[in-house]
């Protein structure tokens, strides 16, 4: 019996962003746990991170983008949500270390917490 292997091209589409890398006093707040990171090329090529895929929207389709990686998701919430704390916090993804919940990016956010 000899397998068969087909090879799928697709565009992997990757999300950046130039905002810096900032230090949010987080304290026991989660919320940005319940959003969905993408990961960079150099991430997924790493194999550190564990994955899910997003299809794109109906303009990003007309666009040519394909899939989203971004990291793992359950239960409507980053995989490494562990016991409420990011259980890779100090090797989070770059996405999660550019996120600053002050800046108004979800609108779950409390107003307490904007700047």
């Amino acid at each position: 019996m000899s397998n068969t292997y087909y090879i799928i091209n697709i565009n992997l589409s990757s999300v950046v962003s130039d905002d810096p890398i900032v230090e949010v006093p987080c304290g026991d707040c989660s919320l940005c746990c319940r959003l969905s990171p993408y990961l960079t090329p150099e991430e997924i090529s790493s194999g550190k991170y564990p994955m899910s895929f997003v299809q794109p929207n109906e303009i990003e389709i007309q666009n040519n983008i394909g899939p989203k990686v971004i990291l793992f998701r359950k239960n409507n919430s980053c995989g490494m949500l562990l016991n409420n704390k990011c259980s890779i916090y100090e090797d989070r993804p770059f996405a999660c270390r550019q996120f600053d919940c002050r800046k108004n990016h979800h609108p779950e956010i409390p107003d307490m917490t904007k700047k």
